[in-house]
């Protein structure tokens, strides 16, 4: 998702998985297509991963299987 900083575009795409190497994989591809990796740990509670989603505007999210269902969880408990 585009946002805008100080006159600038800003791009954010968000990473939900353990350490592994599609992390890494996922984060270099950013940096060359001048990405922002947002980072969503899985120690983060629901209203912590909806303010960081609303402050960047989140609309791709690459993330491990096993985060997908957490992921769902939290849509579903809170639509906005």
């Amino acid at each position: 998702m585009e946002g805008e900083e100080g006159g600038e575009k800003m791009r954010f795409m968000g990473i939900q998985s353990k350490n592994r190497v599609e992390w890494a994989l996922c984060h270099i591809a950013n940096m060359f297509q001048k990405t922002t990796t947002v980072a969503l740990y899985d120690t983060l509670g629901h209203q912590a991963i909806k303010y960081i989603v609303g402050q960047t505007l989140l609309s791709t999210v690459s993330l491990s299987l096993d985060s997908l269902k957490k992921l769902i969880e939290h849509k579903l408990s809170d639509p906005e």
